[in-house]
């Protein structure tokens, strides 16, 4: 009962200043690189970032939005390093991944659109995004000059972690080869918490995160494995109308890991790519 009260004068309050439906906001995404390396790269620590840093970009306007990577930024999908007689290197894909990646999300309807490029081809992910159960903590705090709320939530993500054939540290046995064979999909949960501002009656943020009354300003993913925080927000009217992707082949997101899946096996079994790759599908 507190919490509805609190949301209600928050929500008040941002109607007396005005009905904000409409901009572009700019995250800061900070990745800890080391975490999603795991164990198995640890000898590889001391020769790569820590944290990797990108900047990505939601235009939102009523029930539509659009999520890519911030304009003046370049594609940051691969992270190689060549020491100790091996090669590293580390992808992450799916939205978010920065480069040409781009998801677009009509929350009325729940559909999301997502164009994503895979061994140079380009795909539109198609189907229904996740509802999330959030649960209202009745904490809040000042966001960027914003009330903001906290929630929190558990999701999963469909991973893969595979060690290619090619370029591997050396050393590695018949019995190492197969304990790195490819593993099937796997679901890992994952701890969401979010502050969101009613102010900003628009129920998106960034990734796939939405569903809350308000727009998402800071999100933290695994207790910082990802970090979302706000770099700039403007709400003003947008130059160009939202759209959905439209190049590539359409599939729905198990067509596309099943695609991904045939393609790393195709690799290893061809001694192509090599180092450690994760590869993060939605």
């Amino acid at each position: 009962m507190k919490y509805i009260f609190l949301v209600l004068s928050l929500m008040i309050g941002a109607g007396a200043i005005a009905q904000n439906n409409e901009g572009i906001i700019v995250y800061n995404q900070k990745v800890n690189v080391h975490k999603m390396m795991g164990d198995r790269a640890e000898q590889f620590k001391d020769m790569i970032p820590e944290f990797r840093n990108s900047k990505m970009e939601l235009q939102f306007k009523d029930t539509e939005t659009l999520y890519q990577a911030a304009k003046d930024q370049g594609p940051q999908d691969d992270i190689d390093v060549n020491g100790g007689g091996g090669r590293f290197r580390m992808r992450m894909m799916g939205a978010g991944g920065g480069g040409s990646s781009m998801t677009y999300r009509n929350l009325e309807a729940n559909t999301s659109v997502e164009s994503t490029e895979f061994m140079t081809k380009k795909f539109l992910i198609k189907g229904e995004f996740e509802d999330l159960e959030w649960k209202m903590s009745g904490e809040s705090k000042m966001i960027n000059n914003m009330m903001c709320m906290k929630a929190t939530t558990i999701d999963s993500v469909v991973a893969r972690q595979t060690m290619l054939r090619g370029g591997r540290p050396g050393g590695e046995t018949e019995d190492d080869e197969k304990e790195n064979e490819p593993k099937d999909v796997i679901k890992e949960a994952r701890k969401i918490t979010a502050w969101f501002t009613p102010s900003i009656p628009v129920q998106a943020g960034p990734e796939n995160f939405g569903n809350l009354p308000g727009l998402i300003l800071e999100l933290d993913i695994n207790d910082g494995d990802t970090v979302f925080s706000i770099d700039k927000l403007e709400l003003k009217e947008l130059e160009n109308k939202i759209e959905e992707p439209a190049k590539g082949k359409e599939v729905t997101r198990e067509e596309y890991r099943q695609i991904v899946r045939e393609k790393m096996k195709e690799m290893r079994e061809q001694g192509d790519g090599g180092g450690f790759r994760v590869i993060r599908q939605g």
